[in-house]
Formats: structure tokens, sequence, C-alpha cells
């Protein structure tokens, strides 16, 4: 599988397919595998979309050098931020390629996907999306819908925030909250998609497109 690069792109107006996810620095798309910043017209870089939902964003490639990157001293407070090795050049390693000025469209709403799931349940399945775990329970958000996983067999789930394909049965039951999972100490239950995963394997990886009026 070919590496992502975005700096062939840097100054380009582009279209990318992906997921919306975000962490502490700000709003990232999820490219089936591969990250990438987002910031939108009006400056920010916080999603207006439920998390996890598909999106399709148009902006233009740009690099910014505002990683939090610090190198951890021995004895010295624990640092807000991303530790890097001794030596390393915190000019350079800040460095990160963003899409600048970019507009969002939902590629399905969370809704959608809800009809399209329970439309399935029975059958045999296979869904892409962002991997989860907390305290040994695992699930799968699909485009913004949260899916309880279960083995099958002797097979281990290993890649909690990645994006994967998992294929299986699906199944719906009342099943514990998970977003009570941590934080009490015996969760509600609620109906739930449930997927009895038979196989996973990699996210296939979305690529940038040029801007339908960019010249070549």
């Amino acid at each position: 599988m070919t590496s992502f690069d975005p700096s062939a792109w840097n100054g380009r107006c582009v279209t990318a397919e992906g997921y919306a996810q975000a962490q502490k620095i700000g709003a990232l798309l999820n490219l089936g595998g591969p990250t990438i910043g987002v910031f939108f017209e009006s400056g920010e870089s916080q999603w207006t979309v439920p998390l996890g939902v598909r999106v399709r964003v148009q902006g233009r490639v740009a690099e910014r050098a505002d990683l939090p990157v610090f190198v951890q001293e021995p004895g010295e407070p624990i640092m807000q931020g991303m530790s890097v090795p001794a030596g390393t050049d915190l000019e350079q390693a800040r460095r990160r390629f963003v899409i600048e000025q970019a507009e969002a469209t939902v590629l399905r709403t969370p809704e959608q996907v809800e009809a399209s799931l329970a439309a399935s349940v029975g059958e045999s399945v296979e869904l892409g999306g962002i991997l989860w775990s907390r305290n040994d329970v695992w699930w799968f958000s699909h485009e913004g819908v949260d899916v309880h996983l279960e083995r099958a067999g002797t097979l281990e789930f290993q890649q909690h925030g990645e994006a994967v394909m998992v294929r299986g049965k699906l199944s719906r039951r009342p099943m514990p909250r998970i977003d009570q999972l941590g934080i009490a100490n015996e969760p509600e239950r609620a109906e739930a998609f449930v997927l009895r995963v038979d196989s996973l394997e990699p996210h296939p990886r979305w690529t940038f497109q040029p801007c339908s009026d960019e010249q070549p």
C-alpha cells in the first residue's frame, strides 16, 4: 500500500472523502487510515457534523507548523502535547499538512445509516468505519452509528482507533450503553446493533481528487 503524501497537493484545491474525527488539536478527516487536519472557512477546526459520519470535504491543501510537540526532559513535570525523542528537530516536527477553507458535506446521515442497518438485521454484512474499545469492550463506529462487536472463534481485536472493514452477521438486541462504559458501574441496557465478526481487514484508502474547477 502506498504511503500517504499530501505534499504533492500543497496549495491545490482538493476534494476528499473520509470519516469525521476529532482530537484535542482539532478536526481530522480519516481517509480510511491516514488522517489530515481540517480548518473550515470560519477558520475554526471543529466539526459541525456528527463525529464518525462519512463526509466529502473540499478545500485547499496547506502546510502548518502547529503540532504541540516537545521533548520530555528527565525529572521535569509531564507536559501537554506530543512527546518526541531527544534530538528531534522540533521546528520540523511541528509541521503538518491540512485542508483549509474547507466545506464538508455529509454523505449519509446517522438516521439514514440506522435505517440501512435495520434493513440488514439477520444478514451477513460488510461495514466500514472506526474500531474503538473501552474496558475490553469493543465497538465500531459505522458512519456515525455505534455497532457492538462480538468475536467469532479466536478472532482478536487490536486496532483501537483504526479504520477497518468488518464482516459478520448483524443482529439487534439490548446491550450495555456505550456512552456509559467506564462511567457507570452497571451501564443501562438499550436496543443496539450487534455484529458477530467473522473477519476484519484494513480499510481501503480514499485519495485526493482535484476540485472540478481546478486547471490541471
